[in-house]
């Protein structure tokens, strides 16, 4: 986890949206990085910031959220976890009519978690990043990937996370309202 004295000094803008921290999961590393998001936003104070299992996903609320971030893994062969299966398919069902953007509005981010030992490698992460795109979002971080086959997923993921507090506050700062500022100090 990032050290908790350089969160604390983030300043949370007062207009920020509520932030979602999804994960696909089938080991529980996904979940558990997850978390560690979650407990940073409980440091630096974000007032609504939670954590949504994928296998719990709502087909009417997923595309209005304002921030996503995801943290998911790929299963074997370029598959999706148990947990991201229905949202895999839901995510391919929207894709197929290429002028929609229902994602419009959402900023996101994705961790992608894998092994290099398998072809498709960080298949998930690659597929969700890419499409989430397509679909409307903007992308406030780059796609972080972790591999498992080095040990290096949790030295990965906190390379990917090392600024993506203040790209994301970044986003709302600049349009922030005087009162928003104050409601943040």
């Amino acid at each position: 986890m990032q050290r908790e004295a350089d969160l604390i000094k983030l300043s949370v803008p007062g207009n920020l949206s509520p932030v979602r921290v999804y994960f696909g999961s089938q080991t529980g590393t996904a979940e558990k990085l997850a978390g560690v998001l979650e407990e940073e936003a409980q440091i630096m104070g974000i007032e609504d910031c939670k954590v949504v299992d994928f296998a719990h996903f709502s087909e009417d609320t997923f595309a209005s959220q304002p921030i996503v971030i995801v943290c998911v893994a790929t299963h074997y062969e370029g598959d999706p976890c148990d947990n991201t299966r229905d949202f895999f398919k839901w995510l391919k069902q929207l894709l197929k009519n290429k002028s929609a953007k229902p994602f419009e509005g959402m900023k996101f981010a994705i961790f992608g978690l894998g092994d290099t030992s398998y072809e498709q490698f960080n298949e998930m992460g690659v597929v969700f990043d890419k499409s989430f795109e397509e679909l409307g979002g903007q992308r406030f971080s780059s796609l972080g990937v972790g591999n498992a086959e080095t040990f290096s997923t949790e030295d990965d993921f906190i390379r990917w996370k090392e600024g993506l507090w203040s790209k994301l506050f970044a986003l709302f700062d600049a349009h922030q309202t005087e009162e928003e500022k104050k409601k943040a100090e």
